[in-house]
């Protein structure tokens, strides 16, 4: 190990001891470790916490200050072989539920007391820290997940993934309930029993194979496992929606230009009347794509996945905000 990283790790890690919080970034493939590396960097530059990237299938082929990397392996103990399912179908949804697993391996193997997930597909503004500061105190036994823009239904008229874990373990929900993302949330030591039945959910036989099957939504991810284990735990605070879905660069200049007093042709969302919807050719689809009212509220965008968009948005952010 050369002295760069050797002083890199040291920082990381006195840092750590100084703050006992931290940011955590879970990367499953060379893709998804590449695209990370903005984020990382921003992280660097805005927060003093460390940040911790879990990384599976791939290389990590950065250093930052702050960063401490943990390759990890994805659980050879997963049962893939489920009767009438195609193993590799199975695998591949599997590798798409390791966040509580990053999660459960951080507070088991650093002395880190409260987190921060981001995914890996997240940029962040310099207002990312307030996020320890206006959620840390309120965490009791479930970690606080931002919430999206609208209320959980169903799907295309299937019944959805999370309900048929609600049965499965023998609760019910409201009709319309607050629908949590997992793309951002800040949890800690008293999450530990939260955090082992979001893992142990996403792993059940018996809702995978509804999930691959033709009656069932087919996009069963951690998210869907997360809300039926949050409802179970009845969390009932949620992170407004702070973070702003955009897939190119333009609707982040767009975002930039409203808050400077450029434009001025944002409606008020519905349901969230502190917050501002895009719309047309600036709109994620569904309605995701929604903003604070204040500028210092707002945490990022969500849902970049392209490198050179990445760049430009992430110079978009250093630049305006």
């Amino acid at each position: 190990m050369d002295s760069q990283k050797k002083q890199s790790m040291k920082t990381a890690f006195l840092n750590l001891r100084n703050h006992r919080k931290a940011y955590l970034i879970c990367s499953v493939g060379q893709r998804y470790i590449d695209m990370v590396e903005e984020l990382v960097r921003q992280l660097d530059k805005y927060s003093s916490f460390p940040v911790f990237l879990y990384y599976s299938d791939g290389q990590v082929n950065f250093d930052f200050p702050n960063l401490i990397k943990q390759k990890f392996e994805i659980d050879s103990s997963i049962k893939y072989e489920i009767e009438g399912i195609n193993p590799e179908s199975v695998k591949t949804l599997m590798l798409t539920t390791v966040k509580p697993r990053a999660c459960k391996l951080l507070l088991e193997n650093y002395e880190v007391d409260e987190f921060v997930f981001l995914d890996s597909d997240v940029l962040v503004t310099p207002a990312i820290d307030s996020v320890f500061l206006n959620y840390g105190d309120s965490i009791s036994n479930f970690p606080i997940f931002l919430r999206y823009s609208w209320d959980w239904v169903t799907t295309n008229g299937k019944q959805h993934v999370a309900d048929i874990i609600l049965e499965r373990i023998g609760i019910s929900r409201a009709p319309t309930v607050t629908s949590l993302c997992t793309c951002l949330f800040i949890a800690n030591r008293n999450c530990k029993s939260f955090l082992s039945d979001w893992e142990k959910y996403c792993s059940d036989p018996e809702i995978i194979k509804f999930a691959l099957s033709p009656e069932g939504y087919g996009g069963f991810t951690d998210e869907s496992v997360a809300n039926a284990v949050a409802w179970l735990y009845r969390c009932n605070i949620s992170i407004p929606t702070n973070l702003c879905w955009a897939w190119k660069y333009e609707p982040a200049k767009y975002v930039f230009d409203f808050y400077d007093g450029i434009i001025s042709d944002l409606e008020r969302h519905t349901s969230q009347p502190t917050h501002y919807k895009l719309s047309g050719e600036n709109e994620v689809p569904f309605g995701l794509s929604v903003i604070p009212e204040r500028k210092n509220n707002f945490l990022g965008f969500h849902f970049i996945k392209d490198p050179e968009t990445i760049k430009k948005v992430a110079e978009e952010i250093e630049k305006r905000f």
